[in-house]
Parts: structure tokens; sequence; C-alpha cells
């Protein structure tokens, strides 16, 4: 259950305007397609969008939607019965691998930007105001992981039980901690391990990194990599 007339419409408008090899396929998908047969148009379209774009031209139910996406993409890259064909140009099968990894990372993008916009929102309103507007100017003074900043996070305590619940990018978060993680959840922590190093008149990432190892159970693998970012990030 295709939306016949929005499909035809999207490729009609496509068509003469691409600047890759899929032009001409496009072109031709078109020529021989009707409003009832556009099979291969489908099939270039299933290879060229994501699949959440596509769901938008289906109408039918979430589970109908799967199938037929499912039945025609393994279709669609079920491996060649002749692998030696001399005529085969991969140039199209690499742009449309480039172009899905562009929408991956675009969609990354995207959820690294919300996560911009909203990084620590609960810290500015109760409950972990007044808590984090007692002991900030405190901390800032402090050296990480010395009795004296300890006892501030024990202060903090009620304050920080909430925002660790409230905030995915702390290993506090989770049941397993950074086992838990997605890459996203990865990426929010080390950014606010670099800005939080920044605030101490002594921080350093490198130095919060090894000594959040030991807190976090952190795999010597993952430290390498926070170690190798840390490096890159200081020429931000």
């Amino acid at each position: 259950m295709w939306n016949d007339k929005k499909f035809f419409e999207i490729a009609e408008t496509l068509k003469g305007s691409l600047k890759h090899p899929l032009n001409e396929q496009l072109r031709d998908a078109l020529d021989i397609s009707g409003m009832d047969r556009g099979e291969r148009l489908l099939y270039l379209f299933i290879r060229w969008y994501s699949k959440d774009f596509m769901r938008g031209l289906w109408e039918g139910t979430d589970e109908e939607f799967e199938k037929e996406y499912t039945d025609i993409y393994v279709k669609l890259n079920r491996p060649s019965k002749n692998p030696d064909n001399t005529n085969y140009d991969s140039a199209v099968d690499t742009l449309l691998h480039i172009k899905r990894v562009n929408s991956l990372h675009l969609q990354a993008c995207a959820e690294l930007m919300k996560r911009a916009q909203h990084h620590d929102d609960s810290k500015l309103k109760n409950p972990e105001k007044p808590f984090f507007d007692s002991e900030t100017p405190k901390l800032a003074g402090l050296t990480y992981d010395t009795p004296e900043y300890e006892e501030s996070r024990r202060i903090l305590k009620p304050a920080l039980d909430h925002h660790y619940a409230h905030n995915s990018h702390h290993p506090e978060h989770y049941k397993e901690g950074i086992n838990d993680f997605d890459l996203f959840d990865l990426l929010e922590m080390f950014f606010d391990w670099k800005a939080s190093s920044e605030r101490h008149h002594d921080g350093n990432i490198l130095q919060s990194i090894e000594k959040n190892a030991d807190r976090f159970g952190i795999s010597p693998q993952l430290i390498r990599i926070l170690n190798n970012t840390a490096k890159k990030v200081d020429k931000f």
C-alpha cells in the first residue's frame, strides 16, 4: 500500500536534477513505470532513501510496512548470481553506500544537537538548582577526587541523585553504568568531563579520565580511545 501519487510526484521532481549515476536509472524507471506498476522505481527509492523516508510513503500499518520493506530490502541486497559479471560498475553501489552513511551521520548529528541544547537542563530548576547555587562556587577551588571534593559531593547528594536519574550521560543513570551506555551517552559524558575539568583551577581531562577509569570500571581499550579523543579535542 504505497502512496503511488506521492511516490511518483517525488520521482518526477527529482528526474533530471540528480547529479550521479542514478540519474539515468531514475529517468528510465519513470519511463517504463505507470501509476499501477512502479516496481523498478520503488526499488530505486528503497536503495537510495532511508527507511524512515520510505515509511512516509506507506499507508498501511507498521507491521505491514516492516514486512514489505524487509522483503524488498533482502531481495535488493541478495548476492549476485554472476559475481564475475564484467559489466558491473561499482560506482552506483558505492554512491548508495555513501548516501546511506551520510544519512546516518546527519541523524547522529541531530541527536547530538538535541543533547547539546538540553545538556544539564535539570540543574536550572528545583530540586537541583538550590544545591548547586550553594556548592558550585566551592567546587571550583577544590581538586577533583580529594576528601574536600567528596564532602561537597556528599552535600550535593540529593541534587545529584535527581540529576543522575534524569540525565543518561552519567554512568550512575544505569544499573550497569557505562556498560549500558550508547555512543551518544559516551560522547556527552566525555564532553561533560572536558568542560568540568576546565572549571577547576588545576583541572585536566587526562587526569579525570585516569581517575574515573577506576571509579567506573572503564576498560583499557575505552580509556585509550578517550585519551586519544582528549588530545584531539584540545585543538578545538
